[in-house]
C-alpha cells in the first residue's frame, strides 16, 4: 500500500541550499538519466500560538529538516513582540499577504 501524504504548513529558518548532481544510470536509485536535486536545509520553529490575524508566534527553534526546495512555497519575515518576547512570523506569499500595518 502506498503512503498517503497530507499537506501541512511548517515554519523555519533557511540555513543552507545544496545542489546535488545525480549521475545517470543509477538503477539502485531508480535514475535513468542525470538529475539535479536542489535541497533546502531548514531549522524549524516551534510555534507556540497564533492570534486572530493568523500571526504565528514562537520563542524556540526545533529540529533541522532537509527538504526538496520546491516544497518551499513562500518567504517570511519575523517581528519581535516587545511585550511577550516572542517572535511573530509575517508571511509574504505570491498571492497572499497576512501582515497588516497599523499607524
Amino acid at each position: 500500500m502506498a503512503p498517503e501524504f497530507v499537506p501541512e504548513t511548517f515554519y523555519g529558518q533557511l540555513q543552507h541550499i545544496f545542489v546535488v548532481k545525480m549521475p545517470a544510470a543509477r538503477s539502485d536509485l531508480g535514475l535513468a538519466k542525470r538529475e539535479t536535486l536542489i535541497l533546502a536545509v531548514i531549522q524549524t520553529c516551534n510555534i507556540e500560538r497564533h492570534d486572530s490575524l493568523d500571526m504565528h508566534y514562537y520563542k524556540r527553534q526545533g529540529a533541522i529538516e532537509v527538504v526538496d526546495i520546491t516544497s518551499v512555497q513562500c518567504l517570511v519575515g519575523r517581528i519581535k513582540d516587545k511585550i511577550g518576547g516572542q517572535l511573530s512570523i509575517v508571511v509574504v506569499a505570491l498571492h497572499v499577504q497576512h501582515s497588516i500595518l497599523i499607524n
